[in-house]
C-alpha cells in the first residue's frame, strides 16, 4: 500500500502549476524547475508554476525535459517482442525512475493483463498478498484480478487509466485499454512531431479525457451519421471499440481533441478552427496511421486516403473554394452531400502541405499559425495566397 500512497504523491505534485519534473541548468549553476513546453533554435519556453517563461539558448548547460524522456521510453516500447513481461517491467522501472509515473503504472497493469500472478508489477501497483494470492482494490472492496476486470465491464465501474497525456474511461479489456493508450501517445508524438516546430506548438500539460464504450450499442447516440466525436462541452471524447480491438475513428477524433487542448485559450474569443480546417486536419492525421500492431501506431508520410480521391473524381459539381473555406463545423454534421465535404477539405489540406511546384507550404504553414491563434477566416486564406487562388481551385481536387 506504501508504494501506491507514494505514487498518488507524487502523481499530484505533477498537477499543472506544481509540476517540476524538468529541469533547465544555467551556465551560473542555478537551476530552473518546471515543465519544458517548448524548445527553439535559439530559445525554449517553460512553464514554471502557472507562468510561461523564456530563456536563451546561450544562458543554458542542460536541459532534462519529460518530454524527451517519454519519447525514448515509447520507442523502446516498440522494441518489446512477444509481449515479454521482463521486458514490459524494466520498463515500467525505468518510467518510474524518470518520472512518467503514469505509464509505469500502465506497463505494470500490461503485466497483468498477460500474467495476472506477475510479483513485481503486482507490488508495483501496490497490490497485497495475502495467503498467497494478490489481492486488487476493487472500489471499496479487494478480489482477484479476473474479478476486477469482471468489474470493470460494465460502464458505471469502468477502467480509469492513465498516460501522460490522455486520461482513458472504458469498460472494454484491459489490454484494449492499454493498447488504445499507447497508440494515442504515438498519435500525440507523430503529430508533434510533424507540427511543432514550425508551429510552435507547446506540450500538453493536462490530459485529454477519452471514454471508450466497449461496443457500438453501449455509446450515447449523437446522430444518425456520426459515430464518435469530441464534446467541446464537456471536453471529451467519445467513441467505441470495434471488433478488431481498436477504437472507432480514434485519430480523427484524437486530432478535434488535440486541436482543441492547443488552442482553447488561445482562440478563446476569437473563435475556433475554421470547420474545413478542423475536418481536413483530422482526416490527414488519421490517413497517415497506420497500426499494423495493436498499440503500436505509427505515422507514414506518405500515405493518402484514397477513397476521398476516388469520390471526388466521381463529383460533378464539387463545392467552389470560397464555399468550402466558409463551411462551418455544424456543415460537416448535415447529411448532405457530408462525404463530398470531408473529400474536399481534406484534398485542400493535403495538396498544400506536401511538395510541389510552386511550394506552398510556407504560406499554409502560416495560416495554420494564424489558424491556431484564432485568425484562420477565409479571408486570411485569400490574402495569403491571393496570386494562386486559381491555381489552387483547379489542382487541389486531385489525387496526391
Amino acid at each position: 500500500m506504501l508504494g501506491t500512497l507514494l505514487s498518488l504523491t507524487l502523481i499530484a505534485a505533477q498537477a499543472p502549476g506544481n509540476d517540476t519534473r524538468d529541469r533547465v541548468e544555467l551556465l551560473r549553476g542555478s537551476v530552473v524547475s518546471g515543465r519544458v513546453l517548448l524548445q527553439l533554435e535559439d530559445k525554449i519556453a517553460i512553464q514554471v508554476g502557472t507562468r510561461e517563461q523564456w530563456i536563451e539558448r546561450s544562458r543554458i548547460k542542460t536541459i532534462s525535459s519529460i518530454a524527451e524522456r517519454q519519447r525514448e521510453i515509447f520507442a523502446d516500447l516498440r522494441k518489446v517482442r512477444n509481449n515479454s513481461t521482463a521486458d514490459l517491467n524494466a520498463l515500467a522501472r525505468r518510467a518510474a525512475d524518470e518520472g512518467l509515473l503514469h505509464e509505469a503504472r500502465i506497463f505494470s497493469w500490461h503485466v497483468l493483463a498477460l500474467e495476472p500472478d506477475n510479483p513485481e508489477a503486482n507490488a508495483a501497483l501496490g497490490h497485497r498478498q495475502s495467503r498467497g494470492e494478490w489481492l486488487l482494490p476493487i472500489d471499496k472492496s479487494q478480489g482477484k484480478f479476473e474479478s476486477l476486470t469482471e468489474r470493470r465491464s460494465d460502464w458505471a465501474t469502468a477502467w480509469t487509466l492513465r498516460s501522460e497525456h490522455f486520461a482513458l474511461r472504458s469498460n472494454a479489456s484491459l489490454q484494449n485499454c492499454l493498447n488504445t493508450l499507447y497508440e494515442l501517445e504515438y498519435f500525440y508524438l507523430a503529430f508533434f512531431a510533424i507540427f511543432q516546430d514550425r508551429l510552435q506548438l507547446r506540450e500538453l500539460i493536462e490530459p485529454i479525457k477519452v471514454s471508450v464504450y466497449g461496443d457500438q450499442t453501449e455509446i450515447p447516440a449523437l446522430s444518425d451519421n456520426v459515430g464518435a466525436w469530441f464534446s467541446t462541452d464537456e471536453e471529451i471524447l467519445y467513441t467505441w471499440m470495434m471488433a478488431s480491438g481498436r477504437p472507432f475513428a480514434l485519430f480523427h477524433e484524437g486530432t478535434h481533441a488535440l486541436l482543441y487542448h492547443l488552442t482553447a485559450g488561445s482562440t478563446r474569443g476569437r473563435g475556433g478552427l475554421p470547420g474545413w480546417l478542423d475536418e481536413a486536419w483530422a482526416e490527414f492525421m488519421s490517413a497517415g496511421m497506420v497500426s499494423e500492431v495493436p498499440g503500436r501506431a505509427g505515422w507514414n508520410p506518405s500515405r493518402v486516403n484514397a477513397s476521398h480521391y476516388r469520390r471526388l473524381s466521381k463529383e460533378k459539381k464539387p463545392y467552389g473554394l470560397h464555399r468550402l473555406l466558409n463551411f462551418k463545423s455544424s456543415d460537416f454534421a448535415a447529411s448532405t452531400k457530408q462525404p463530398l465535404k470531408y473529400a474536399q477539405s481534406y484534398a485542400l489540406f493535403n495538396f498544400l502541405i506536401r511538395a510541389g511546384e510552386p511550394d506552398y507550404r510556407p504560406a499554409f504553414y502560416e495560416y495554420l499559425a494564424m489558424a491556431l491563434t484564432g485568425r484562420g477566416q477565409a479571408s486570411s486564406f485569400r490574402r495569403l495566397f491571393a496570386r494562386d487562388l486559381r491555381s489552387i481551385e483547379a489542382k487541389y481536387l486531385l489525387p496526391r
